[in-house]
């Protein structure tokens, strides 16, 4: 059963609570019924070596209110993993209401300053109330 996003920002999508999106070029998306398969970058993986560093940049530049985590890892829509693909997730209060925009092109530009610009940025409303944001 399909169920309809909340979300009210412009780059969110409906999100299934029984099927996962498809990971392609429509990312950025706001995924808020479905819970990504995630696992550790490997070290073949251009963000690998420069992880600590973008992340740094990121916490440094971008508004972080509603951030609950932000990290890189290779996100893939299906539990096997084989077409997973390293991504700059940002896990953000549910209920918390801003236009993601600015935040998804300001990652992407840094993205692009560490020359790494096929890494994908993924927002990601979590079910959660703490937050990290400054």
């Amino acid at each position: 059963m399909e169920q309809a996003s909340n979300n009210p920002d412009s780059t969110s999508a409906p999100a299934s609570a029984t099927e996962s999106p498809e990971l392609d070029n429509d990312f950025p998306v706001i995924y808020d019924a479905w819970r990504p398969y995630l696992s550790p970058c490997k070290k073949t993986d251009e963000i690998f070596s420069k992880h600590s560093d973008v992340i740094k940049a990121i916490m440094d530049r971008v508004d972080t209110a509603g951030f609950l985590s932000v990290g890189s890892y290779r996100v893939s829509d299906n539990e096997a993993r084989q077409d997973s693909r390293p991504t700059v997730m940002i896990a953000v209060e549910r209920e918390h209401r801003r236009d993601w925009s600015p935040v998804v092109e300001e990652v992407k530009r840094i993205l692009a300053e560490f020359e790494i610009p096929t890494v994908r940025v993924m927002i990601y409303r979590e079910p959660t109330v703490a937050s990290c944001s400054k």
